[in-house]
């Protein structure tokens, strides 16, 4: 009896630690998004200390609270855990998504990235497009009515609950990434 329990015990020790792990991962956009000095899951601490922000965090919604750098056009979302899940790039941001940056026009934005995973759909007046950045984020362009990228997101794929096949937990959240389409 005493053996089951020491080995529940090690069991659920493993497991909360193996959660604290998932939760405290990162998605590396270096690669993808040219000009951010953070990564996707990063925590509160560490955007304030690589962008000096000292601002207080700002509520969004329930168990969504955001810091913006304004001068860098950036704006960072984190969920209840307190770990950023969403970025939003706007002017005066210069770097680059995929190669794409702001006040591209949609032709150049298709050019490079293809057609987007699903059909556009209105954002206000602009018009936003969606591409997989990797199973588990995907990258947002929003387009104004004179084409022109005026947004980015780089932002965590949202649960997917039709879908069956859980793949991992990452960030607190569990993914279940979409089918790849058939080339």
């Amino acid at each position: 009896m005493r053996t089951g329990v020491a080995l529940l015990l090690v069991s659920l020790i493993a497991g909360m630690t193996a959660s604290a792990d998932a939760q405290k991962s990162t998605v590396d956009v270096g690669a993808i998004v040219d000009g951010l000095r953070i990564q996707l899951g990063s925590d509160e601490a560490a955007i304030r200390n690589a962008y000096g922000m000292t601002g207080p965090l700002q509520p969004v919604k329930p168990g969504v609270t955001s810091l913006r750098s304004p001068a860098d056009g950036i704006w960072f979302f984190f969920n209840s855990d307190g770990l950023n899940n969403n970025i939003r790039l706007e002017a005066p941001f210069g770097g680059l998504v995929r190669g794409i940056r702001i006040d591209d026009t949609r032709d150049v934005l298709v050019a490079k990235l293809g057609s987007p995973l699903r059909p556009t759909w209105k954002f206000g007046q602009d018009t936003a497009y969606i591409y997989d950045l990797n199973d588990i984020a995907q990258i947002r362009f929003d387009v104004s009515p004179d084409q022109k990228v005026v947004r980015m997101f780089v932002l965590l794929r949202k649960l997917l609950s039709e879908n069956v096949g859980l793949v991992r937990v990452a960030f607190g959240q569990t993914v279940i990434p979409k089918p790849r389409r058939q080339a």
